[in-house]
């Protein structure tokens, strides 16, 4: 069974959402290594099917595990305690993800810094998901190691905001 996704001591199924993400960043490394190792001639490297698979792969899952953890923190910050949490956080979950951003910047919530990364993030994602091009070539010098590591520091900067709410939506 997969680790990420198992069965609790009391029968309940547990999904580690940030594990599946290390997981996949683990496997994304050793791809980003390869496309290293083959850039010697300076020009623009076109992907392997399996590189963009990992690379598309890591920001669809990434991205959707930002949406859940800033819809989270909308509700423990925002939310209140009389509101049911479920509904709570299907009412933000209904907000785009770069208005969720905004309301959480606007509030205080996340400082400009963690917005961009945010931004970067979502971008990138939507890069990748909507224009084949993005998927099929990197252009020289685009420096894919830095942005997947900037990626997975800003994911888990937001996995631990929840874990410090203490958030019973979390499960």
């Amino acid at each position: 069974m997969d680790e990420d996704i198992h069965l609790g001591d009391d029968g309940s199924i547990v999904y580690d959402g940030f594990g599946e993400i290390e997981s996949l960043y683990d496997r994304l490394d050793s791809v980003i290594t390869a496309i290293e190792d083959r850039n010697t001639s300076g020009n623009d490297i076109i992907l392997e099917p399996e590189e963009r698979t990992c690379l598309l792969e890591f920001y669809v899952v990434g991205h959707a595990h930002l949406e859940r953890l800033t819809a989270i923190i909308l509700y423990e910050t925002l939310g209140g305690e009389e509101r049911p949490p479920q509904n709570t956080i299907a009412f933000f979950r209904e907000f785009s993800q770069a208005r969720r951003e905004d309301l959480l910047f606007h509030t205080g919530i996340i400082d400009s810094g963690l917005k961009g990364e945010l931004s970067n993030i979502r971008q990138y994602r939507n890069d990748l998901v909507h224009a084949q091009h993005n998927r099929m070539y990197l252009p020289d010098g685009k420096p894919l190691r830095a942005l997947v590591n900037r990626a997975i520091d800003t994911i888990q900067k937001l996995d631990e905001q929840v874990d410090e709410l203490g958030s019973s939506a979390s499960s």
